[in-house]
């Protein structure tokens, strides 16, 4: 075990691949966008066409395709279904702790990279995402690759080398994350490159035209190997129709997604700790001794402010908006535990009290949630949404051991304060990210699938007792994804018009070839109850089913 430790990019690998493998596929995929990007890649796979995205069949153009590429080659291995939808993330999140190990060994030494990698993979939301069938995971890897090797470049203009390979692997990173999300990517480096430029690098330019000129070019390489192909195929519409849906989210609240000025902040602090709380306590001491260090330090807090900004800017507002901020939040928390351990520093008292605080916080709702769901009824009354009410009606088994996470929790804070009262502060701090991490492994065991029960599990194995049958399925009165995956609807049950709502008017208005099935919500169904050809079927948890039978 001593020498597995010491070889610490083999432990790390085989850290995270034990937290994020498992259990992939243990609860469905949560609308709407794990079944959104799930549903791209089964459809990519039904009708072989793995250039141009669609949903329902139709061309779909919120997104460029490179994560639905990496989650249907996962379909094609694993067969489709969740864990197939979120292996690519599981695979995302060795490759980020390798990567801020290595990066952090290039820019100081091993101790460094060790500490940076364990900050990011022993924070609550990071360590989650991994788990997840999201895009961000992805995204955020690729503009943090792209921003680290062209500081990487730059390093090599400064030792007299060439540098090329930096600067071509710099725009490729970049271009593949446009090629992942769009071009937020561009804006996010090129922001953080400018105000690097003129804080630290005072408008001079430490690269070669050479570099600059590799660097761009590799980047238009990238996205052009999709988006010009695109574009000779299909013409313009797909490339103007995604601009403007890029320019709405940031100009709208997309589809309710709104929130007050400093969502964001708040989501970080607690959505990253223990990181963002070193993060907090240290930023203003680090900087490593070399220059390539302090300046790499510098590059890192510039990213962590252009997007905190940027994204507190935007009217969109929602989590993973601002995970870019993980890699920084994360590499500004190994730096400070790297120099009070080698400055033979104790742990800052606020930091300890900070962590003790917020750590209790995280652990109560784990703690009380079985005791609060067998006392609902006394909540249920304060509720004013009918099917949220309905969403409470849930069946739920505890076995009585699921507040153990809450104390575990607690536990592993209580070891971080033994550790740092002794001035281990190695001990302290290795045992805070793993504690956290193996925290965040066992409370999602515990606790994801009851989340899923209350929310949407009805409505999902509704879904899925359709599948294989020959018929249409839609949803009435609520957006969702869930309808075209679990049914696995075939191209033949497309609507017959691009259109979703005139779909619906046409289903309910003429006689069908096949039967038409409606999900729906509870507090949704007063649209309906005025066609007499349907019939409901059932209703769970909120939700309620109908199906309008075939000629009728």
């Amino acid at each position: 075990m001593n020498q597995l430790f010491k070889n610490k990019p083999l432990f790390l690998f085989l850290w995270i691949a034990l937290f994020a493998l498992p259990f992939l596929g243990g609860v469905h995929l949560f609308d709407w966008d794990e079944i959104n990007f799930a549903e791209g890649a089964r459809e990519m796979l039904e009708t072989g066409d793995y250039l141009r995205m669609s949903i329902n069949y139709l061309p779909f153009w919120e997104k460029p395709p490179v994560f639905i590429w990496l989650q249907a080659a996962s379909m094609a291995v694993f067969g489709v279904g969740e864990y197939a939808a979120r292996f690519p993330n599981a695979i995302a999140g060795i490759v980020t702790i390798l990567c801020l190990y290595s990066f952090g060994k290039k820019i100081g030494n091993e101790r460094l990279g060790w500490w940076i990698a364990l900050a990011y993979g022993g924070s609550i939301l990071p360590a989650f995402y991994f788990k997840s069938g999201i895009i961000d995971p992805w995204f955020n890897l690729f503009i943090f690759l792209g921003i680290a090797y062209f500081y990487f470049a730059s390093m090599a203009y400064k030792a007299q080398k060439q540098g090329l390979k930096e600067a071509a692997l710099g725009g490729l990173f970049l271009g593949l994350a446009v090629l992942t999300k769009g071009p937020a990517a561009l804006l996010i480096a090129g922001l953080t490159v400018f105000f690097f430029w003129i804080i630290v690098w005072r408008f001079k330019v430490y690269l070669s035209w050479f570099q600059v000129i590799i660097y761009l070019l590799s980047i238009c390489i990238a996205t052009l190997s999709w988006f010009g192909i695109e574009m000779a195929q299909n013409g313009t519409w797909f490339i103007e129709t995604f601009i403007t849906y890029q320019i709405r989210l940031l100009s709208t609240p997309d589809a309710g997604h709104g929130g007050f000025p400093g969502y964001h902040f708040v989501i970080l602090l607690i959505g990253c700790f223990p990181s963002s709380l070193i993060f907090i306590s240290g930023y203003r001491s680090t900087g490593l001794q070399a220059d390539t260090g302090k300046q790499f330090d510098i590059l890192m807090k510039v990213l962590f402010w252009v997007v905190l900004i940027l994204f507190s800017l935007v009217k969109t507002k929602i989590v993973h908006y601002s995970s870019m901020c993980y890699f920084p939040i994360a590499w500004v928390a190994g730096t400070a535990i790297y120099q009070w351990e080698q400055n033979g520093k104790p742990i800052p008292k606020s930091l300890k009290r900070f962590i003790w605080i917020l750590g209790s916080i995280l652990a109560i709702p784990v703690l009380i949630f079985p005791l609060v769901w067998a006392n609902r009824d006394l909540i249920i009354p304060t509720i004013k949404d009918p099917f949220a009410v309905a969403n409470m009606e849930a069946e739920l088994h505890f076995t009585g051991i699921e507040f153990t996470v809450g104390i575990f929790l607690i536990g592993v804070i209580a070891l971080f304060a033994f550790y740092a009262k002794q001035n281990k502060l190695g001990n302290a701090f290795q045992s805070l990210f793993f504690g956290v991490s193996a925290f965040m492994f066992i409370g999602l065991i515990a606790y994801i699938g009851r989340v899923e029960q209350i929310s949407q599990n009805a409505g999902i194995e509704f879904l899925k007792s359709v599948k294989g049958k020959d018929c249409y399925v839609v949803t009435h009165g609520y957006k969702s994804y869930a309808h075209y995956f679990y049914p696995e609807l075939k191209s033949s049950q497309k609507p017959l018009t691009d259109n979703l709502d005139d779909w619906k008017d046409y289903a309910l208005n003429h006689k069908l070839s096949k039967d038409l099935y409606i999900i729906t919500k509870i507090n949704k169904t007063e649209g309906l109850t005025q066609y007499t050809q349907l019939k409901e079927i059932g209703r769970k948890n909120g939700f309620v089913f109908y199906v309008k039978p075939a000629n009728q």
